[in-house]
């Protein structure tokens, strides 16, 4: 088994502590400042000093240099550089935590609108020693919920009202929303009477909604001014994280390595990113040279906003509420680059060819069912729901007049109870319903459609690419390293535990014979091979005899000298001495493990190609189905972890690899000292020092090599990195 981790270590994790990264940790972090929206320079296309890909960031050019560290593009590590902000703008990050936290406070004096006695209550809630971060966020709501019930602040008594969204990056304050404060806010109507009088064009605007426009500079005035023990109550740690680090002052500009520029005829094809780089610093120009001319207030907003538009889509591009532009390519932000979709199994729960929609998607899309005598009783309870209970319905077209009612209002139980048979009922989406999901979901409405879309675009019958006839659909990652785990050589497992694995690829709602034990005394034992064999056929009423013999992901091939000679006669494959060689008879394997080879690859001779093309996509769904379910369910019970330990070569494996290695620098001092004598002797078309290169590499490529089969051989067998490369699923 694992052993516990090595306490000599020089140096002990004691905790992980995350906080906001503050103004001076972006500029401590940095080299220098970007103040240029220039990328190259005109004549010599370098990049310009002080730009967004200056070299002080990194190169990504093979024949440049970093100016920061002087090393090459595939050892410098990259540099950081900042751009500070003219005018403050919201991280579109922390957006609706800045909205909470203006809910909670006082727009006039920044204190929390709690009384004295429930401040010191929540204080001593908030500062508990061991608090869970569910119970943290329990008290921010309650919090919250008493704050947003308070009108006038205790403090200062001035008038607080609800603070919300108003477009994609636009906060107000609807300071005079409660009706206690319809006297006041009257009141303040009547102060702008003289200028009314005076320009009259200005009443409009004033009889319009009263809204307070909470902008970046004067949120972020408000949350400098928030004490320390309030930012406790707004359920932050101060010495971690205050209000005012929510806000953008300074960006903090990447290293040129995640961004590359790619060449191309004379020119360069920029990384999304950089482009939103120099739009920032372009806007952050024009603002302050705006400021410096003394610009109209009018343009001067107009080019903020543009710059919070574009500092927002520079960290995700999806942004609600803000239309991409017709024509062109999508950017793709911070955001964007971090999510990703692999896999083929998801959710284990559900089949390949099923898709879980929300609830609330499922009460939006209808499908218009007629009513006959096998499901009136079901859709008479589908419109007794209505449209807000599922499974429900949100219209009933009579059949013989075509009069449409909808199911909002009016009495349902009458509308139910009056159903006949011919009507059409627009009933929410249930399970088993066919939806096409490519970019938006659409249900076909007819049976026809219905069908057509069930024979010709159903996941069970792609399952197979056209180009080659190999399946697209396979295990992988963490259900590969199940797979290997349970038909390994020495898995064993008693009547009870073989029951319970079995009962994990089923619903209870199929029936699994049991087979003989493979061991009858002392105890009656099964193999994880069988687990497999039962998948594979569950009941002795399957048709299902899969026959395969395969190369599994490591092989190693028979000893032929360990076995006495008799002629030409060679050692069979499956006495591969790891395991190596599937052999599957009649779905019973003989040996050999499921591994990425033999369950993770789209290939023909894969166990789910050879049910596909014997038995047809049904049954080849049907056997995926289940290895998704008894994976996720075995390996979350199993437990499968990597520790500190896993990745620290032992006392006799760092002894071996220091004395290859020693080994190997001796040879390349002694190839060099030959070099410098003129006494190597050179390889074709190369000169003495692209032959000393040429030995230097092979040298240390075949310590490498036998580094890593010792490596191989030295570690635990139930070393987790080991076992994920011998399986294949990392």
């Amino acid at each position: 088994m694992k052993e516990s981790v090595s306490h000599q270590a020089p140096k002990v994790i004691k905790k992980l502590q995350f906080s906001l990264l503050s103004n001076q940790e972006a500029v401590k972090l940095a080299e220098f400042e970007v103040t240029h929206r220039d990328l190259y320079t005109p004549i010599d296309r370098l990049p310009v000093k002080n730009g967004v890909l200056d070299r002080r960031l990194g190169t990504t050019e093979k024949s440049a240099f970093c100016e920061t560290c002087g090393l090459n593009s595939v050892d410098c590590v990259g540099h950081y550089a900042y751009i500070k902000l003219v005018v403050p703008v919201f991280h579109i990050g922390y957006f609706k935590h800045i909205i909470a936290m203006l809910q909670c406070i006082c727009k006039t004096c920044a204190r929390v609108l709690l009384e004295e006695p429930d401040r010191r209550s929540y204080l001593k809630r908030f500062r508990r020693p061991n608090l869970e971060n569910l119970q943290r966020q329990t008290l921010c709501k309650a919090v919250l919920g008493l704050a947003r019930k308070t009108v006038y602040c205790p403090y200062c008594s001035a008038t607080n009202g609800v603070v919300k969204k108003a477009g994609a990056l636009k906060i107000i304050h609807d300071k005079f929303r409660a009706k206690k404060t319809a006297e006041e806010m009257e009141k303040w109507k009547k102060t702008f009477g003289p200028a009314v009088e005076a320009q009259k064009e200005l009443g409009m605007y004033i009889n319009k909604a009263v809204h307070e426009d909470l902008n970046p500079l004067k949120v972020l005035d408000l949350f400098k001014r928030v004490s320390n023990e309030d930012c406790e109550l707004l359920g932050l740690r101060p010495d971690h994280g205050r209000p005012e680090q929510f806000i953008w002052q300074y960006i903090s500009v990447p290293p040129v390595a995640i961004r590359p520029s790619v060449a191309q005829d004379g020119a360069s094809n920029e990384d999304d990113l950089t482009v939103k780089l120099t739009e920032i610093v372009f806007s952050n120009a024009l603002i302050k040279q705006g400021l410096l001319k003394g610009a109209p207030t009018a343009q001067f907003m107009e080019q903020w906003e543009f710059l919070q538009l574009s500092v927002a889509m520079y960290i995700n591009s999806e942004l609600p509420g803000v239309p991409s532009q017709m024509g062109q390519k999508p950017i793709r932000g911070f955001c964007q680059r971090l999510k990703g979709k692999q896999g083929r199994f998801r959710d284990p729960n559900l089949r390949i060819d099923e898709v879980a929609v929300p609830e609330r998607v499922a009460k939006v899309l209808t499908y218009p069912e007629r009513v006959t005598a096998h499901n009136i009783d079901r859709l008479k309870k589908a419109v007794r729901n209505g449209c807000d209970v599922h499974p429900g319905a949100n219209y009933v077209t009579a059949g013989s007049n075509g009069f449409k009612k909808y199911l909002k209002f009016g009495n349902r139980t009458a509308i139910a109870d009056g159903l006949r048979i011919g009507d059409i009922v627009e009933r929410h989406v249930i399970d088993g319903d066919i939806a096409l999901f490519n970019r938006q979901p659409s249900l076909h409405k007819t049976e026809e459609a219905r069908t057509e879309a069930l024979e010709l675009m159903s996941v069970k019958h792609n399952l197979v690419t056209p180009r080659n006839g190999e399946p697209v659909i396979a295990a992988i990652q963490d259900f590969i390293t199940a797979s290997f785990l349970l038909s390994r050589r020495d898995t064993f497992f008693d009547r009870r535990q073989f029951t319970q694995i079995c009962s994990y690829f089923a619903d209870a709602d199929l029936q699994i014979d049991i087979p003989p034990p493979s061991i009858w005394k002392p105890v009656r034992l099964w193999t994880g091979k069988q687990i497999f064999n039962v998948l594979m056929r569950p009941n002795r009423h399957s048709r299902v005899f899969v026959n395969v013999e395969s190369k599994c992901n490591k092989e190693e091939k028979p000893n032929v000298p360990e076995y006495p000679p008799v002629g030409h006669w060679r050692p069979a494959p499956d006495l591969s001495p790891n395991d190596g060689w599937l052999v599957i008879v009649n779905s019973e394997i003989m040996c050999g493990v499921m591994d990425k080879a033999t369950v993770g690859s789209g290939k023909k001779k894969s166990v789910f190609g050879v049910i596909m093309r014997d038995y047809g996509p049904h049954e080849a769904a049907a056997a995926m189905n289940r290895v998704a379910k008894l994976c996720a369910r075995y390996l979350a019970n199993f437990g499968f972890s990597l520790g500190i330990n896993d990745v620290i070569p032992g006392p006799v494996l760092s002894g071996k690899k220091d004395s290859m290695v020693e080994k190997a620098y001796a040879e390349c001092e002694q190839l060099i000292i030959r070099a410098k004598k003129g006494l190597l002797e050179n390889k074709p078309g190369c000169d003495q020092e692209q032959t000393l290169e040429a030995e230097i590499s092979k040298v240390l490529s075949d310590v490498r090599g036998k580094v890593g089969n010792i490596c191989m051989k030295e570690l635990s067998r139930h070393n987790a990195p080991l076992i994920m490369a011998t399986c294949g699923s990392k």
